[in-house]
């Protein structure tokens, strides 16, 4: 009781258990009665069992920008701030090259109690850290090649819109 549980996609604050069942608050406050027979079968994870818990944030950044520079700053923005633990260190890994962007994994540790809190400080801080120097969050791109060596010439001209009057009748 007072564990902070996800099952069959339901997670909440364990209130009661008995013989027939265990009955949840939800983070929206909903109260949710999830039967013995369902818990056996289910897999349960128990949000809360230790007392530190680790918040992956997943981010992309533009291919033109050096990783480790990125890195060094994800770190640095982690260590001053007052959530984060020092121990274990925080993390960043490359996940994958994906097809308009580098896609990274920033692994920080807090106290359970922490976690909602610095998951959404923690993604203002990297967007105003990315802001101020400059790196790139890319948004999905396509690269069109037409097969020629020399590039395509585009010509843009204004659109023309007409008026069409209507006369009374």
């Amino acid at each position: 009781v007072g564990d902070f549980i996800s099952v069959n996609n339901v997670t909440g604050e364990v209130l009661s258990i008995d013989l027939l069942s265990i009955k949840l608050r939800t983070i929206d406050n909903i109260y949710v009665r999830i039967p013995n027979e369902q818990l056996i079968k289910a897999e349960l994870l128990n949000l809360t069992r230790f007392p530190i818990r680790r918040i992956p944030i997943s981010l992309s950044i533009s291919y033109k920008e050096d990783i480790s520079k990125v890195r060094a700053l994800l770190i640095e923005q982690a260590d001053k701030h007052p959530l984060v633990l020092e121990e274990p260190r925080p993390q960043v890994i490359v996940q994958d090259f994906a097809n308009s962007a580098i896609n990274l994994s920033f692994n920080i540790w807090t106290r359970k109690e922490n976690v909602i809190e610095l998951r959404g400080s923690m993604q203002e801080v990297i967007k105003h850290a990315f802001d101020e120097h400059r790196i790139e969050i890319p948004f999905p791109q396509i690269t069109i090649n037409s097969g020629e060596l020399a590039p395509l010439s585009l010509n843009i001209q204004p659109s023309v819109t007409q008026k069409h009057e209507t006369k009374p009748t």
